[in-house]
Formats: C-alpha cells, sequence, structure tokens
C-alpha cells in the first residue's frame, strides 16, 4: 500500500471515529478549529505527486506532520487559530397581537442555535431574541392571517469563528387556537414544551440536532414529522396516548418502550387501532440516538 493511500485511509478513520463519537455526545469536537487546517491536505497531496521515493515520501509526510502540531500549538498559544472575534449581539421583543384565532401556524426558519417553546403567551406569538447573525423578523402570512411566519435575516459567519456566534430564541404562544407548527433549521438545540396548547401538527426540518419535544394532552389527533441529520431525539408523550412510530434512520440506539415492532420500523402501542388519543410519528434520520417515553 502505497504512503499516500495509507494516510489518507487513516485521516478518514480518524475523521470517523471523530464524528460518531461527538454526535452521541461522548466528545466535544471543535471542527472550527480542525477545519482551518485543511491546506495540509494539498501539502499531502503535493507530496505524493512529487516523489515516489517512499522513503523520502514517509520523511516529507513526517516533517508535514510534525510541522502541522508544532503550528498548531504555536497558533493556540498566540490566539491566532481561534481568534477573539466579537459580532455585534442584537437583543429583540417581537410579538404579534392576538385575534380570536381558532387556528394558528407557525412557520420558524432560521440559521444553527438555541431555540424554546413553552409557556402561554397574551399575544398570539411571542418571542424574545438574542443573535448575532442578523436580525428576526415576525410578521403575518397566508389568507386568514392566523399564520405567521419568523425568519432570521442573517450575516455570513467564517468557519473559524462559529463558535463565536450567538443564536438563541425563546417563543411562547397563546393558548386557545389549535396550532401547527412548522420548523426549519441548521444545527439546532431545540426544545419545545407544548403541554399547554393545542397542537395538532408538528414538523421539523433540521441539520445535526438535539431535538426535546413534549407533546400536551389537549387535542385528539397529533402528528409529527422529524427529519435530522446525526441527531439526538427524544419524545414525550401522554400516557393516555396511544402511538404509531414510522423511523427511517441510518445506524441508531433507539429507546421505545410501551412500543411493539409491526413491521420493519415500524412501531405502535398495543391500543393504536382503537384509541380516541393518537399520535403518529414520522422520523427520517441520519446516525441518531432515538428515544420515546411517557409521562
Amino acid at each position: 500500500m502505497s504512503t499516500t493511500r495509507y494516510l489518507f485511509g487513516l485521516l478518514l478513520f480518524i475523521i470517523g471515529v471523530l464524528l460518531l463519537l461527538s454526535n452521541f455526545n461522548y466528545l466535544n469536537v471543535n471542527w472550527a478549529f480542525i477545519i482551518q487546517f485543511w491546506p495540509v491536505l494539498l501539502i499531502l497531496l503535493g507530496i505524493g505527486a512529487v516523489t515516489k521515493n517512499r522513503p523520502v515520501r514517509l520523511l516529507l509526510v513526517t516533517l508535514t506532520v510534525l510541522l502541522t502540531v508544532a503550528l498548531a500549538m504555536y497558533g493556540i498559544q498566540k490566539g491566532w487559530l481561534n481568534p477573539n472575534v466579537k459580532y455585534k449581539v442584537e437583543e429583540q421583543d417581537l410579538a404579534i397581537e392576538y385575534a380570536e384565532e381558532e387556528q394558528a401556524v407557525l412557520n420558524l426558519e432560521t440559521g444553527a442555535g438555541k431555540f424554546s417553546l413553552s409557556g402561554a403567551s397574551d399575544s398570539l406569538i411571542e418571542a424574545q431574541a438574542k443573535t448575532s447573525l442578523g436580525l428576526y423578523t415576525m410578521q403575518r402570512s397566508g389568507v386568514g392571517g392566523g399564520e405567521v411566519d419568523l425568519r432570521l435575516d442573517g450575516q455570513n459567519v467564517r468557519w473559524s469563528h462559529v463558535g463565536s456566534v450567538t443564536n438563541n430564541l425563546n417563543i411562547s404562544l397563546h393558548d386557545q387556537p389549535v396550532w401547527q407548527i412548522n420548523v426549519k433549521t441548521g444545527a439546532t438545540s431545540l426544545n419545545f414544551d407544548l403541554t399547554k396548547h393545542q397542537v395538532e401538527k408538528i414538523e421539523i426540518d433540521t441539520g445535526a440536532s438535539e431535538v426535546k419535544v413534549k407533546i400536551g394532552n389537549l387535542t385528539n389527533q397529533v402528528r409529527v414529522k422529524i427529519s435530522a441529520g446525526a441527531s439526538k431525539i427524544h419524545l414525550l408523550l401522554p400516557e393516555e396516548f396511544a402511538a404509531r412510530l414510522d423511523v427511517d434512520s441510518g445506524l441508531s440506539s433507539h429507546n421505545f418502550p410501551q412500543f411493539t415492532e409491526v413491521s420493519k420500523g415500524v412501531y405502535e402501542t398495543e391500543n393504536f387501532s382503537t384509541a380516541n388519543k393518537t399520535v403518529t410519528i414520522e422520523i427520517d434520520a441520519g446516525l441518531s440516538d432515538l428515544q420515546v417515553s411517557r409521562y
């Protein structure tokens, strides 16, 4: 085996192990720091092209690795590789007045960040944002007026500065309308407590994320659809609800107590076909840790 092929194989192996450990929260990997060393790949390719002499290639590769490690240590000490870039943090209070709507829809579209939804508001929707990625806009849309778009109008951020930005959003909804909630985000920490709300549909489309959704018992039928990258997903359902779970996932760990697998990737509680209160869940995710529990 050539030295170049060996090194690239080793590199892919290391990256795969780091991704696996990071996705399951066994290791906190600073990818913004690591990605700054991508030019080393060009150097290794150049070494493979310049000489076919194996001992010479091995010597050059060894020197490259040693110099890269030395540069990383020196750069960390001098602050070159993780510059303390300060993005301006904007704080916003947003609200849409409640107008006796019986049906309402929230469309949330934003980038990576931390998002929570809990509690009841006197407004139809109320949000507190703290972000260095731009400004949020919130406005009514749709014919009936009960549909609200909450979006982030953002700015570009360098890969190396990802760890320096802030994007936090706390949302509260009025507890009278029957809600549909549509979420589209980047890599996310998302925590939705919907126990005080009548919710008939939840749809989440996100990247590599940690998602926790607690569903209430105020509606008879709830539909949940989650599309995600490598993620940790935890759904909490009321004890009195029957449930059907349809999972399309890659390598994953899962914990579905009180569910029986009725066909490949499909799980049901024993009383799903006859129950008055039901939750139908669809999950399409990459490498994931999936948990569905009762409260």
